[in-house]
């Protein structure tokens, strides 16, 4: 089920950081994990994060077990989904591509993939435009910027 955020940012913070943590590795070094998610975890950021971005949310029962993070114009700045649950995200992704459509967002939805769901966002009609370096405390983050025309 799908529902809109209602105050669950420590649950939403132990998605990312279970996400992070075991399906990253499979792409990603350790200090890079570290970077993105530190242990011991810290839910505080979370809750400012959740407020301003307000995210869809998956949940299995009352658990979150997914979350996605779309803004206004159209850029979808997280999809993440707890590791035993990575039937999450199709679900989270379609529901964001049908607001966005709802909504009149700019002709186009804009993400930054990482390896690990550049697949997913292939399978629901979104093109590649060029690869991005991103960089979080000294570690560098190759993703492919994509483009899904509405």
């Amino acid at each position: 089920m799908i529902t809109d955020y209602q105050n669950e940012y420590q649950e939403v913070g132990a998605v990312y950081f279970d996400s992070v943590h075991f399906l990253a590795s499979l792409f990603s070094t350790p200090g890079e994990i570290d970077a993105r998610a530190p242990v011991p975890r810290d839910f505080s950021p979370w809750k400012a994060r959740c407020e301003s971005r307000r995210p869809f949310l998956y949940k299995k029962g009352t658990r979150v077990t997914g979350f996605l993070e779309m803004d206004a114009c159209g850029h979808i700045d997280g999809l993440y989904a707890a590791f035993s649950h990575q039937d999450s995200t199709a679900p989270l992704l379609e529901h964001a591509i049908a607001v966005a459509r709802f909504r009149g967002t700019n002709r186009a939805l804009f993400v930054e993939a990482l390896a690990a769901s550049e697949g997913l966002y292939r399978k629901f009609g979104f093109k590649p435009i060029e690869v991005v370096l991103a960089h979080r405390s000294g570690h560098g983050f190759a993703s492919v910027r994509m483009c899904k025309f509405l």
